[in-house]
């Protein structure tokens, strides 16, 4: 363990229905690191989450998002920041050498860890077997660094399967919160909004096509889309199947890419 996986190039083809629906809706919105977590506890038992935003060498994180249900998240935020950053593995995995891949898994093992006291505050006291991290190369040259936490008895293939998917799912969302001035997080995007960002990013498409795609990526259905724009399901998903064809996708959650990148 304490491995990275690189995961550059990977995709995520089977759908996460609520868990990333409820984060995608609510891209844009103050909240949207709570709904983050809490899409992350409807696919796997946590015992804690919390992202950091880092400089490439280490020297600064800031905390972006975090639940932690049996201690503060700031108090042990500061004090991980102060006294153990240096033993984490990821700290490591970042300043050892400049990685050349851009998104990433690192499993850590409790028992693997060579700092006691660092086990001892940050692992055994809250009962955690299992922490899996995903790191993600952003555009300013910084990491964001998700960290998930397992109980006793650690997390399930189907689990870190799951947990996978949607962090690379997440990734366009993710990276636009963290570079979004905290201002701007308080505005949710509007269909008009969503369509006119379609039109910037994907050209090819046609107007009915950008319509159909803002609706598909805020999460409504076929028939929603439909009544809305009035015209027939059947219709909607015919413009929805021409719009995949041209954008080079297969599913609705990999829109997000193109709005948010």
């Amino acid at each position: 363990m304490n491995q990275v996986t690189i995961l550059d190039g990977a995709t995520a083809v089977q759908p996460m229905e609520a868990a990333f629906a409820s984060t995608l809706q609510h891209v844009g919105v103050n909240g949207f690191d709570t709904v983050f977590v809490d899409a992350i506890n409807q696919i796997a038992e946590t015992r804690r989450v919390y992202g950091f935003e880092c400089t490439a060498d280490g020297s600064t994180s800031k905390l972006i998002c975090g639940w932690s249900p049996n201690a503060p998240l700031d108090a042990i935020n500061r004090e991980y920041v102060h006294k153990f950053r240096n033993s984490d593995p990821i700290y490591n995995v970042l300043t050892k050498k400049e990685p050349s891949w851009r998104f990433g898994l690192l499993r850590v093992c409790p028992q693997e860890l060579g700092d006691t006291d660092y086990r001892r505050i940050y692992y055994d006291r809250f009962n955690i077997s299992e922490r899996i991290s995903f790191l993600q190369k952003l555009d300013n040259g910084n990491w964001l660094t998700i960290s998930i936490s397992s109980g006793d008895r650690g997390f399930s293939d189907a689990e870190i399967d799951g947990l996978t998917r949607f962090a690379m799912l997440s990734k366009p969302a993710l990276s636009r919160y963290v570079s979004t001035d905290p201002e701007e997080k308080h505005r949710s995007f509007s269909y008009e909004e969503l369509e006119r960002r379609f039109e910037i990013a994907c050209p090819s498409l046609t107007r009915r096509q950008r319509q159909v795609c803002a609706r598909t990526m805020a999460g409504a259905t076929a028939e929603a889309v439909g009544i809305d724009l009035g015209i027939s399901k059947s219709t909607v998903l015919t413009f929805r199947r021409r719009a995949y064809e041209r954008l080079g996708i297969c599913s609705a959650y990999q829109l997000s890419g193109f709005v948010f990148n």
